[in-house]
């Protein structure tokens, strides 16, 4: 019966509504002195005057602040800012879990540093790619002109995976009917895309070479001759896509960018077409 008793006062006390303090300034208020059973109570509840005096509902604004705080991490499109959210949010929550009843909570609590400590680890790797990073000579010259929409980081990440090559006249850097296995990017010279003596077209620096083939499987169509000195960069395919397949941001960039190679070839292929004195 005795325990039965001191649960109900732990219980009683506790209570935010019927908690010992509000409970003894309720008697002091009609100007009652403490009786003998609630000096006992205030000695044998000692630890726990501390949270029963503490106000849970101060830590209410911070629950709202949370999940306001994981709404709008919800709302915004860059993965780096979602995350900077959901960290900021699960902190604010870590006071009411150590505070809200009698032991804290350590399962929410072990679990919220978990989700923390993974974000964190995200947020360093998301920060350390748009870290910006030295490039020089031909790579900065690539970057500023055709991939300024990846990250620095993303970019060498890129630029590791191909490789830098030298042409002279009369190489063919793909051939009619073959299966392309690299996809290049002429950097420095020009190329001539025929059959046999036909030509169809010349593709300056900047522009793809089997990038149709990338895209599609396709095999090549042309031939494609160096007309001259030239600078390529040379990726593999399948390392490419499989690079491209583990990040979809990037390959959803690298997409764009090839796209809007395409437009610019078809734009130059009409253009002679529709001008007359360029028959």
């Amino acid at each position: 019966e005795y325990h039965g008793r001191e649960a109900s006062w732990r219980e009683r006390a506790l209570d935010p509504g019927r908690g010992l303090v509000p409970w003894l300034e309720s008697g002091r208020s009609r100007g009652g002195v403490p009786t003998a059973r609630e000096r006992a109570a205030m000695s044998d509840l000692a630890p726990l005057t501390v949270l029963a005096g503490f106000d849970i509902s101060a830590l209410l604004p911070w629950i709202h602040v949370a999940n306001v705080l994981y709404l709008a991490s919800y709302s915004v499109r860059d993965i780096l800012w979602l995350r900077i959210l959901t960290v900021v949010a699960a902190l604010c929550l870590l006071p009411y879990y150590f505070s809200c009843s009698e032991n804290p909570l350590w399962e929410a609590i072990a679990w919220n540093a978990l989700f923390i400590s993974v974000n964190l680890f995200q947020i360093f790797l998301l920060m350390k790619e748009r870290w910006p990073v030295a490039l020089q000579g031909l790579e900065r010259q690539v970057y500023d002109d055709i991939f300024h929409d990846l990250t620095p980081g993303a970019f060498v990440h890129l630029l590791k995976l191909g490789e830098w090559r030298d042409s002279k006249k009369g190489d063919v850097l793909v051939k009619d009917g073959d299966v392309v296995d690299e996809m290049l990017l002429l950097c420095e010279g020009e190329a001539i895309v025929g059959k046999g003596d036909q030509e169809f077209a010349r593709l300056s620096p900047g522009q793809f070479v089997g990038e149709m083939s990338f895209l599609t499987k396709a095999k090549a169509s042309a031939d494609v001759v160096c007309a001259g000195p030239a600078k390529v960069l040379a990726w593999p395919q399948k390392e490419l896509q499989a690079h491209l397949d583990r990040n979809s941001a990037l390959s959803f960039q690298v997409r764009g960018v090839l796209g809007r190679d395409l437009v610019r070839k078809l734009n130059l292929q009409a253009k002679p077409a529709a001008d007359p004195a360029g028959e």
